[in-house]
């Protein structure tokens, strides 16, 4: 990985395979019994681990996500603590299985909370604005008691990287968010292939869009696409 404020090579990542993609999705398949069994109470606690675990990293994320998308420290450290918010916001709601809310911040603007628990998530990231993303894919269905799998952006995965260490160290339970990282489309065109996940949720560019539609046509009802804006 190279820092581009200095030209310098700062960090090196391996590169996933198709074995450690099948393995990935594998994991998180076997993981969603053993999550979706845990009480409601319990996934809360976790969840909310979490968050503190990553407050207490929050410079150091920072710094990384400064070093490989040139952010501001400033605003990467704001990134990283509205990724911890987000944990704890997804946690509350846990043990609900549908419920209307309204948003304190939102005058007018009704929210509605359902469950699903549908098994592995994939999730394919874009470039730019990586953490916080992150932890919206994670903390939804983490609350719906199912498991994901992250594709890194191959240019900064770094900031999400550590992400996923500190739901590690905080105790989360083994296998229930996986990452994979390589560049190129074969990987993702194998996550969205894989008979283990069974919703692909992409943020990118429309034409790599069409492509994983065409590639996961028995599962098109189960993508969910962020589509327009520029990323490879």
């Amino acid at each position: 990985m190279q820092d581009l404020a200095v030209e310098g090579f700062f960090a090196e990542t391996p590169r996933a395979l198709a074995r450690e993609v099948s393995l990935a999705c594998q994991a998180a398949l076997n993981a969603v019994k053993g999550w979706s069994c845990r009480l409601s109470t319990e996934q809360t606690k976790i969840v909310i681990k979490n968050a503190k675990g990553l407050e207490k990293k929050m410079e150091g994320i920072a710094k990384v996500f400064t070093c490989e998308q040139e952010e501001p420290f400033k605003e990467a450290k704001e990134e990283v603590r509205a990724a911890s918010q987000t944990l704890r916001f997804f946690a509350r709601y846990v043990d609900f299985s549908i419920r209307e809310w309204h948003a304190f911040n939102r005058p007018g603007m009704l929210n509605l909370v359902q469950h699903y628990l549908i098994g592995p998530i994939v999730v394919i990231l874009p470039c730019n604005y990586s953490v916080l993303p992150t932890a919206w894919r994670a903390a939804s269905a983490l609350v719906a008691s199912c498991t994901v799998v992250i594709k890194l952006f191959s240019k900064t995965p770094l900031a999400v990287a550590e992400f996923e260490r500190c739901l590690i160290e905080a105790g989360s339970p083994e296998w229930k968010v996986n990452l994979v990282h390589r560049s190129g489309r074969d990987i993702s065109i194998a996550l969205v292939r894989s008979p283990a996940g069974v919703m692909i949720v992409f943020t990118g560019e429309t034409e790599a869009g069409k492509t994983l539609v065409r590639e996961a046509p028995q599962r098109a009802e189960c993508l969910v696409f962020n589509l327009g804006v520029q990323c490879p």
